[in-house]
């Protein structure tokens, strides 16, 4: 895979997946999980939370050397493959904060829910509309919560304000987490009219001190050293810091991503992109149904005279344009033959008063087996009645005869 995105996508970044690798190492290193506590904490901070390169390369260098694996081999391939996994490495590249292979996950384990592995092509059309039907659904759900649930101002900053005013909720949540980390942090120096030191104050005292460079381009955009905006597209603790430092009411324009706000779904589509997703949606549509017909009509099973029938009533109570006049003349022909043969209910009655009668197919079926069962007794009951000729008497056969002579 990587030999053929260097050649056909050149200008992206192939990544592994962090959650393999925490995996990978758990596996190939368990004896030292087991023999030393501290390792796992100290490999999954230096993977997971470090985002300078110096301060990555060296503590790996003495995480080696501490616990004696310099020679193993696993550890020294992932430290010569580690700018395709280390977190440094990909900070100034744009993921949404993705660093696993989770998304596309979910969405597998959602689409499995709709289709099966072995759905013909048809079905699978089919279903995916539905599923496609189901995450628009579930989005116009979490835009109206968003519109019409209001947010508790936690830290009660302006700048919170405006980010609850312009951020989806989910992202508001996240924006939340950075701003109340922020409270740890503090502006140690300032280099500079737009440049400041922002350190943190709750860091051990064994370690070295983290600091982060923020830097203030006017009043339009912030940056930090960590990278943090560049790769999610969300201010860092560091730069809230400043920004609320400076008692600044708003987010800079330049850091407000589209994606994360509530108008981001309305402008992500243009005029014309919409128009040609409702013209493919529409020939899509119609070539499921092409291809639904010709699947029933290619099969060797009889297909019933009611299916037929409602297939052509569906087709002419459709919303949909009327359908050419030769088709129409057939379906209108093939309706009457059925009609001729069996109707689908009876005519409307007026009615006086008293519970309505059921005028369904299957109350006009029962109704003539009732009538004919009953015309069947009356006959029985004719020939019943009728005289015997062998048991009745010579007199009163005589007398019948001759009367009916008479």
């Amino acid at each position: 895979m990587a030999k053929a995105m260097k050649s056909t996508m050149k200008e992206t970044r192939h990544r592994w997946c962090r959650w393999h690798v925490l995996k990978n190492a758990k596996d190939r290193l368990g004896k030292v999980y087991s023999k030393h506590k501290g390792f796992k904490h100290e490999f999954n901070k230096l993977v997971t939370d470090e985002t300078d390169i110096t301060k990555f390369e060296m503590p790996w260098d003495t995480l080696v050397k501490k616990y004696r694996l310099s020679k193993n081999k696993f550890l020294k391939r992932l430290f010569k493959y580690r700018e395709k996994w280390a977190k440094p490495y990909f900070m100034g590249i744009f993921c949404a904060g993705m660093t696993s292979t989770q998304r596309s996950e979910s969405a597998n384990h959602m689409l499995k829910r709709f289709i099966q592995r072995a759905a013909p092509m048809h079905l699978f059309v089919a279903k995916f509309n539905e599923f496609q039907s189901d995450r628009n659904d579930q989005e116009s759900k979490e835009s109206f919560v968003t519109n019409q649930v209001p947010r508790k101002l936690r830290v009660s900053v302006p700048i919170e304000n405006h980010a609850h005013t312009i951020y989806t909720r989910a992202t508001y949540e996240k924006f939340y987490d950075e701003l109340f980390e922020s409270g740890r942090f503090a502006i140690t120096s300032k280099i500079s009219e737009y440049e400041y030191i922002v350190t943190d104050t709750k860091q051990d005292t064994e370690e070295a001190t983290t600091q982060f460079t923020v830097t203030l381009q006017g009043t339009s955009k912030v940056t930090c050293q960590c990278g943090l905006f560049e790769h999610m597209g969300m201010l860092c603790r560091h730069a809230l810091k400043v920004l609320v430092h400076l008692d600044r009411q708003e987010i800079p324009a330049g850091n407000i991503m589209r994606r994360w706000t509530k108008e981001g779904l309305e402008h992500s589509l243009s005029v014309d992109s919409k128009a040609t997703m409702a013209a493919h949606n529409d020939n899509m549509r119609k070539k499921l149904l092409l291809t639904i017909v010709f699947e029933i009509a290619n099969k060797e099973a009889t297909l019933s005279e009611t299916t037929f029938h409602q297939a052509m009533e569906a087709m002419k109570d459709s919303t949909d344009p009327p359908l050419e006049p030769a088709l129409a003349d057939i379906t209108n022909t093939s309706t009457a033959a059925i009609a001729e043969v069996r109707p689908t209910a009876c005519p409307p009655r007026t009615m006086l008063g008293g519970r309505p009668p059921n005028t369904g197919l299957q109350s006009w079926l029962a109704s003539r087996k009732r009538s004919s069962n009953k015309t069947a007794n009356s006959a029985s009951a004719l020939v019943a009645d009728w005289p015997d000729e062998e048991n009745t008497p010579t007199k009163k056969r005589r007398s019948i005869s001759d009367i009916m002579y008479k």
